[in-house]
């Protein structure tokens, strides 16, 4: 949630809450109009928010000194990017909160894939892939990885039922890389980062692989 400068990009909202994103600065080196960037979220005008405020018992003059009555927009995260799994949805905002739960974890973790995989018997197996940092060993990170689901259902309740109802043959896995390795061999920094695994990854041959 953040201030931003109408002149320099004008941005609506779709019909589905995507952004669409037109870039007014003269020059640009790509100009886009209306570029769809799947990313959620919609646009406030401040005093809509100030509005808001009072109706909730927030006084806006607690408000930062000095701002400035540009529009506010408010991001939730990517748009394509979630799972589904035994009826719930996992996003990435999910893992990543569930992560800041774990600290440890979160210290060696430098990104993550989230991928569903079903057997013939139609049983699905979801599978958490983090990238460990350079120089990062597996020391003692199996223990981390099962506090990762238990955060992750304290984070999303939907999870926290489907887990229950997962089968005891197909867990929920923590599947952990070394850097540049597995599902992101071909990531590309400059880029957006892909939170979905391109393709199934058993064939990967990962640090460890963790059950929940």
């Amino acid at each position: 949630m953040f201030q931003y400068n109408p002149a320099d990009f004008f941005l609506e909202t779709s019909h589905a809450g995507e952004l669409l994103v037109t870039v007014c600065r003269p020059g640009h080196v790509t100009p886009k109009v209306r570029y769809n960037i799947h990313d959620l979220g919609h646009v406030m005008r401040m005093p809509e928010l100030v509005e808001i405020l009072r109706e909730e018992g927030i006084d806006p003059e607690g408000l930062e000194a000095g701002g400035l009555d540009l529009p506010v927009l408010f991001l939730y995260g990517r748009a394509d990017a979630s799972i589904a799994y035994y009826g719930c949805k996992v996003s990435p905002a999910d893992v990543q909160e569930a992560l800041f739960h774990v600290p440890e974890l979160a210290a060696v973790t430098d990104g993550f894939q989230l991928e569903v995989r079903e057997d013939a018997r139609g049983d699905k197996g979801l599978f958490v892939h983090l990238e460990l940092v350079a120089g990062a060993v597996d020391d003692g990170l199996a223990a981390l990885g099962h506090h990762l689901f238990d955060a992750l259902a304290r984070v999303n309740q939907d999870f926290r039922e489907s887990r229950r109802i997962a089968t005891s043959a197909h867990p929920p896995c923590v599947v952990f890389h070394a850097t540049g390795t597995g599902p992101f061999v071909s990531q590309d920094i400059r880029l957006k980062r892909q939170y979905l695994a391109a393709a199934p990854t058993a064939s990967v041959s990962p640090v460890s692989t963790v059950p929940a």
